[in-house]
């Protein structure tokens, strides 16, 4: 990622950066001259003295002007800058591959997001050195024409207390990274108690150990490391006001011992150097600013990097066209990965499978076993190692995954409500279909649509608000589904439900179902059970859809 091709996408930036310190070098030279010459003179004797009031009040007004003319582009430019850094971000980490996405993280993406809205502050930043290094350097200018020698002396003493300043002020920024390191702790453990409260509460081993070994150890080190940070900033903005005094002391009392300034020298001296005071002190500060920004842009640029690395071009892939699913084929195919924790590897397959459509297939075996990542796989989530997949007879291609995909509607063992409805059907529109939907999953009377916002109430337990998903999933209209452990959360009068009933519903509509279960006794409700063991496929039988879910629904449950 190169900060210079997101400023060139304004054109006219450079171009105004170049005429603002144009402009500003002339405007502040001639203020500044000016303030001198009307202290210096006192009087109106000659035409220039006379009209120099009127002069000033011109420049000032241009000057007023200018700034505001360009701090408006400034603005309007620093918002271009931090929503193109956002979306760029957004757009890269949308096309992400599943497990790329898993190894990065969601706190990465927080991150970076944090690490956009700093560095889309450089270009003001830029902007406030520009006129702050333009008011230095002509006031230092003014004071050369003056007096090169006074100049000199005052510039040794500024120098070595910048040196000086500079040095502390690189410790405060070590530990104010430190800080922010045991932060990232801190948050870490809190989102530990606050989503693992239940487990917190039942335990106090756990509990205590938590609070006094993390979360208050953390903050007392923390406490006293901001404590010693404050006390360095504080002792450094001292020394940085108080420094001033020191060179205007010598200004006043060491220049004319030294015979190398008179008093209307003294008087200049004096005046620029308090004129200075504010321009000096951005720019000492911005040493610390700039550091900040390097360090964010770095991380920005790793993680843009990181997800070049796994997503390419920013596009779905070659795309797959696809009418109708009427098989699906696994020749070969294998996947590996390592647990987190232990390390150890695990190797799926190889798998050599045919799944036919309008079926209802049951994925079965012990925890472990490799049902989840063959779901993954199946859905196009994970990349096979090795192996292909064919649809209709047609191998898929590796970069048309997304395509594929797209074929699957899904609800994992854990499902994200999503806060918004964002597929493209209009449960206002489909009213009499939503309504037989919501009548097949026992919701009529428990579920509230939001017509204005197209999206049913969220507020329901755990089985209710998958019965909600799997409406949705049937919304979608696509032909096959898979479902991994869905039946898991629903009490056991809706379980038996959703297996007597629900599953011949879904095969009359033409739906293939593809689910991960453990409820053995209604494995004889599966078209096929499929059973894995230690990541291979053990087993693979064909069972008779019984016509109990008929008998089922006569007798009213």
């Amino acid at each position: 990622m190169d900060i210079f091709k997101l400023f060139n996408k304004s054109k006219t930036f450079f171009a105004l950066i170049i005429v603002l310190g144009l402009v500003n070098s002339v405007m502040y030279s001639g203020l500044l001259i000016m303030i001198n010459q009307g202290l210096r003179t006192g009087t109106a004797e000659s035409w220039m003295d006379r009209h120099l009031a009127w002069l000033f009040a011109g420049l000032m007004a241009l000057s007023f002007f200018s700034r505001r003319y360009f701090q408006n582009h400034l603005i309007a430019f620093t918002n271009n800058i931090l929503f193109d850094f956002e979306l760029s971000l957004l757009d890269k980490v949308r096309f992400a591959t599943f497990e790329s996405f898993r190894k990065l993280g969601s706190q990465k993406v927080y991150t970076a997001i944090g690490d956009t809205k700093v560095v889309a502050q450089l270009p003001r930043f830029f902007v406030d050195l520009i006129n702050n290094a333009v008011v230095v350097v002509c006031a230092l200018g003014y004071l050369l024409w003056i007096s090169p020698v006074s100049l000199l002396i005052v510039l040794a003493i500024m120098t070595g207390l910048s040196i000086y300043y500079w040095v502390r002020n690189q410790s405060i920024v070590r530990d104010l990274n430190r800080i922010r390191n045991m932060e990232n702790d801190f948050y870490r453990y809190l989102q530990d108690l606050l989503n693992g409260f239940r487990e917190v509460k039942m335990s106090v081993e756990k509990n205590e150990n938590l609070y006094r070994k993390f979360l208050e150890k953390n903050r007392q080190e923390v406490k006293s490391l901001e404590t010693t940070t404050a006390r360095k900033y504080l002792d450094n903005e001292l020394f940085g006001s108080y420094s001033w005094y020191v060179i205007l002391g010598i200004v006043i009392f060491l220049l004319p011992a030294l015979q190398v300034a008179d008093l209307a020298q003294q008087t200049t001296f004096v005046l620029v150097i308090l004129y200075l005071m504010g321009p000096m002190a951005f720019l000492i500060n911005s040493f610390s600013t700039a550091s900040r920004m390097q360090i964010a842009f770095n991380r920005l640029g790793q993680f843009y990097q990181d997800l070049s690395a796994v997503t390419g071009s920013n596009n779905f892939g070659k795309e797959l066209k696809v009418d109708e699913v009427r098989n699906i084929r696994l020749e070969g195919v294998t996947y590996t990965y390592k647990h987190d924790q232990s390390g150890r590897e695990f190797t799926l397959g190889p798998i050599d499978l045919e799944l036919e459509t309008g079926r209802t297939i049951f994925i079965i075996g012990e925890n472990g076993s490799g049902k989840s990542t063959f779901l993954l796989l199946l859905a196009g989530l994970l990349k096979p190692d090795s192996g292909t997949i064919y649809i209709n007879d047609h191998p898929v291609d590796p970069e048309s995954l997304p395509h594929y995909s797209n074929l699957f509607s899904s609800i994992f063992a854990d499902p994200h409500f999503f806060s918004e409805q964002y597929s493209n059907y209009d449960i206002r529109l489909s009213h009499q279909l939503w309504e037989k939907f919501t009548g097949l999953m026992r919701l009529n009377d428990i579920v509230k649509v939001d017509g204005s916002r197209n999206l049913a109430n969220s507020n329901l337990s755990k089985g209710q608000q998958k019965r909600l998903l799997m409406i949705y999933a049937l919304m979608e209209n696509k032909q096959c589904l898979l479902l991994d452990e869905w039946a898991a959360e629903q009490d056991p009068g809706y379980r038996a439900v959703f297996y007597h009933h629900v599953l011949g519903h879904m095969k009359e509509l033409g739906k293939t179902i593809i689910a991960i279960t453990h409820d053995d006794r209604y494995y004889h409700f599966a078209d096929r059970l499929i059973t894995f063991h230690d990541g291979k496929l053990l087993e693979d039988r064909k069972t008779d859809f019984t016509d109990e879910p008929m008998r089922y629904e006569r007798n009213g449950i």
